[in-house]
């Protein structure tokens, strides 16, 4: 996925569908985290465009680097 030539084809996007599906059918898994660097735009986006919504955002100088946190709750 991460090949310059594999960009752009929606790889990214059927990977994280298939997981998020193994999660939910066969770990019960009900809530999913995403940590991602300020700088990687295409994986924010990859991730809303699957329904994550940005929780918080941590500060520069802090342990961690600046990230995006998601989350997206399974519905019953």
């Amino acid at each position: 996925i991460a090949e310059p030539s594999n960009r752009g084809k929606g790889r990214g996007k059927e990977v994280l569908r298939l997981m998020m599906r193994y999660g939910i059918e066969v770990l019960c898994v009900g809530l999913f985290t995403a940590k991602i660097k300020l700088s990687n735009t295409v994986s924010r986006k990859l991730f809303e465009s699957q329904g994550f919504i940005l929780v918080r955002q941590t500060s520069p100088g802090t342990f961690f680097f600046s990230s995006f946190f998601f989350f997206l709750e399974c519905q019953d």
